[in-house]
C-alpha cells in the first residue's frame, strides 16, 4: 500500500506484479495502492485542486 500512498507511477510494475502473488493479502494490497495511484493521478489533473491541497 506504501507504494500507491507515494503516488510513485514507477511502482505501478510493480504493484500490477504483486496482483498476481499467491498470498491474498499482498493481492489485496496491490489493488488498494494501484487504485489510490489512479486517485492521484486524477487528482494532479485538477490544477486549481491541486494548488488547494498542497498538491
Amino acid at each position: 500500500i506504501a507504494l500507491g500512498v507515494m503516488g510513485s507511477k514507477k511502482a505501478r510494475e510493480t504493484l500490477e506484479k504483486a496482483l498476481n502473488d499467491p498470498d491474498e493479502p499482498v493481492r489485496d494490497s496491490a489493488v488498494v495502492a494501484l487504485s489510490n495511484l489512479e486517485f492521484m493521478e486524477k487528482l494532479s489533473k485538477n490544477e486549481k485542486f491541486a494548488k488547494l491541497t498542497g498538491g
